[in-house]
This record gives structure tokens, sequence and C-alpha cells, in this order.
């Protein structure tokens, strides 16, 4: 694509994957609903979409099935941030942070199970998590089993310490019987990990990467200086 634009070519290239946009395009127009918000510099119009994009209520919700995203089986009704016992938008990078799902089971029977993506604030993948017994801690007691017709929550924890300070976003998937996907809402809310200081005494300066586990370190001495 950079090519044919090295001819004089003019090329409108559609993504949802900001660091691919940032890296190939000099321009960028902001579309919501139909109508142009923003149109400019790549990296301006970028941070004008991921101010945009943050519920600073930390919650998105969805009142009806007719209004919310899915299928004829399920359909998402909300999505939470929770941290410190609260809901929000502002995420403490020191405490665990809950990601509350609701939906509707509209179908008795259905076997279903949810799914996250965990994205960076340049669309680019963190990680994935789901509560298939192979990738859930703990049991999750209605995998495998049909559901009732209903509402149903289902809460995934990061834990502290594990994020690095920024702007994340989540997609949400609600799955049946594994396979198939019957809720795939992209970008359905966005949060922010903010600094208390925390891995802070020693260092000032930026941490790299997207995550900021604390491990476990141990030094030893292993023996005598060598000789001269």
């Amino acid at each position: 694509m950079t090519a044919v634009a090295e001819r004089g070519r003019t090329v409108l290239f559609v993504s949802h994957n900001l660091g691919v946009l940032a890296n190939l395009c000099s321009r960028a127009i902001l579309l919501s609903h139909g109508q142009k918000l923003a149109d400019g510099p790549a990296p301006a119009v970028i941070q004008r979409y991921l101010q945009e994009g943050l519920d600073q209520s930390g919650e998105r919700v969805w009142e009806t099935p007719a209004t919310a995203p899915g299928s004829d089986i399920a359909r998402l009704h909300s999505v939470r941030i929770i941290s410190n016992g609260q809901t929000t938008a502002e995420v403490a990078i020191d405490q665990p942070v809950q990601i509350e799902i609701a939906f509707w089971n509209l179908r008795p029977g259905s076997q279903l199970s949810t799914s996250i993506h965990l994205l960076d604030k340049l669309g680019v993948e963190v990680l994935a998590s789901a509560n298939f017994p192979s990738a859930s801690l703990a049991p999750d007691p209605w995998f495998g089993k049909p559901y009732p017709a209903g509402l149903f929550k289902a809460v995934c924890t990061l834990p502290a310490n594990f994020l690095n300070d920024g702007l994340y976003s989540l997609n949400v998937l609600v799955l049946n019987r594994v396979r198939v996907q019957e809720v795939f809402a992209r970008d359905a809310i966005r949060f922010s990990v903010h600094e208390t200081g925390a891995m802070r005494a020693e260092f000032g300066g930026r941490w790299i990467g997207v995550v900021r586990p604390r491990l476990a370190w141990h030094t030893s001495h292993a023996g005598e200086q060598p000789r001269p």
C-alpha cells in the first residue's frame, strides 16, 4: 500500500488497528454513525478517537435485547469495569480489576461461554481469556451446562500490578458450544490504568510494555571474585 501511495495515488485505508494506521497514514478521518468527527494528521485524529471512546462511567448498558449486540440466542446486556469495589473507567495500577459481563440467554438449552480480548490503545492484542476449564484458574459452574432463559453475569478478574499504565479496550464475546459466536462486541468498553506510585520507589522512568507484573527475584552469592 505504501508503494502505491508513493506513485502519487490516494489510498483509502479503513481499519480499527490504530498502530497500522499510525504507521501507514499521514491523514486520518474519524467517523461516527455516518458523521465526520475529525479530519487531520493521523496522530491527532487517533488521540481524538481514544478520548471519544473512553466511557467515564466505567460501564456500558443495553437496556433491551432488541438494541443489544448478539443473535436470536444470546445478546449482551452490559459490560462493567470494577476496581476497589467501584464501577469506574479509571483503574489504579495496584488494584485488581474485575470485568463484569451480563448477557441474556434467549433460547433454553444453549451452552454458552464468555470470552474477552484485551487490546492496548493502538488496538494491538494484549491477551485473550475465556471461562473454559483449561483457561480458567477455577472451574466455572455454568460451563458446559444447558442454560435456562434469563440474564447471566460472568466476571473475569485481572490481578493487581499486572497491566502497565495506559488506555485499554475490550472486545466481548459470548459463544455457544464453544465454537459458535453469538455475540461479538468490538470495542465494547474502554478503561484507563493510572499510576499510584507502585513500583516507583527506586525507578522513576517509564516501564516499557503493556504489562507490568511484580515477579519474584532472588540474588545469591555464587562465588569469589575472579583472580586478575
